[in-house]
């Protein structure tokens, strides 16, 4: 019944009346872990980043805060989420913690979340309202080996007892830098290299407007289209001219990078079935180029739609190689 009522109505009616609260009643939403995340789905009624449209939970949990002098207690929604490749390489993980219902007026969570050195700090805070971004490298053990990351911060705190708090971790393989040390990503060895200055300039400029995004999300009328204006993830990916000239959506550019760096001989085979909608398989660690091609193109026709171009080889130098006769 919910989805005939959503297909009856209009998209912003819709993204109020059927997003799926992951806390109804205040309480977690049964779910699986690693199950797909419903798009749109809210915390306590605020919009989520959709990153690249896949999260994936992780886990749900209910969290209540200790409660000072005349300051009600809060109970805030806290939801781990990742987002894999089409290969099944990690992209990104968001923690999220979110108030479930206002309290008084005059009760605030605001704290000092822009202080201490980080690579990227941007606050925006007023009065008593926080509003802070931070950036920082780091690294985590990930599927059983280190993986570099870029960590975003974000820390929004408004009257009546308004929280969301956003951390979000980037895999920065997808940024061009798969042996990335969080030592070489301060904010003073950035300075000793150009290529390392663009992107955190791009980073900032891309999680700024995730910050803004937050900032609408906690209003108290809770706009479902918080994130409109922030592009996926992936826009940050560092991806050569020939690859990023619109030919290629950023998924599979996103598999294209991820291959590159896998080990031995590698190879990756595509169809292009819509301008948009792409099949793709990849093969690595193989003993020789001869059997990662062929390894992969085999896998790659055998799920292949009969309308489908025959699949081809992208050669991972640049470019698409010669369709096979």
């Amino acid at each position: 019944m919910k989805k005939i009522l959503c297909t009856l109505l209009s998209p912003l009616l819709c993204a109020h009346l059927c997003a799926a609260e992951l806390f109804p009643d205040g309480q977690p939403d049964a779910y699986q872990q690693q199950s797909p995340l419903e798009n749109p789905s809210t915390v306590g009624g605020y919009a989520i980043y959709p990153g690249q449209g896949d999260w994936r939970i992780a886990s749900l949990a209910l969290q209540k805060t200790g409660a000072l002098g005349t300051a009600e207690a809060l109970s805030l929604g806290t939801v781990a989420l990742e987002q894999f490749g089409p290969g099944g390489e990690w992209l990104a993980g968001m923690w999220l913690a979110a108030n479930l219902v206002n309290v008084s007026t005059n009760q605030y969570m605001t704290g000092s979340p822009c202080s201490g050195g980080h690579l990227i700090a941007v606050n925006k805070g007023r009065g008593r309202d926080d509003n802070c971004l931070t950036v920082d490298p780091d690294r985590a053990q990930i599927g059983g080996r280190t993986v570099p990351l870029m960590l975003v911060r974000i820390s929004q705190a408004k009257s009546a007892g308004r929280l969301y708090k956003v951390a979000l971790a980037l895999n920065m393989e997808l940024l061009g830098f798969p042996d990335a040390r969080p030592e070489d990503w301060t904010a003073q060895a950035v300075q000793t290299s150009p290529q390392r200055k663009a992107v955190v300039e791009q980073l900032q400029q891309w999680a700024e407007a995730l910050q803004d995004g937050s900032a609408r999300a906690i209003d108290f009328s809770k706009p479902q289209d918080a994130f409109a204006k922030v592009p996926s993830y992936l826009t940050l990916m560092q991806v050569p001219a020939n690859l990023a000239d619109g030919t290629f959506p950023q998924a599979f550019q996103a598999a294209v990078l991820a291959t590159r760096d896998k080990p031995g001989f590698k190879a990756i085979a595509y169809s292009r079935i819509s301008p948009q909608n792409f099949r793709w398989q990849n093969r690595y660690g193989m003993g020789d180029q001869e059997s990662a091609d062929r390894q992969a193109l085999e896998s790659c026709e055998s799920g292949r739609p009969a309308s489908a171009p025959q699949c081809r080889l992208y050669d991972l130098g640049g470019g698409a190689k010669p369709a096979p006769q």
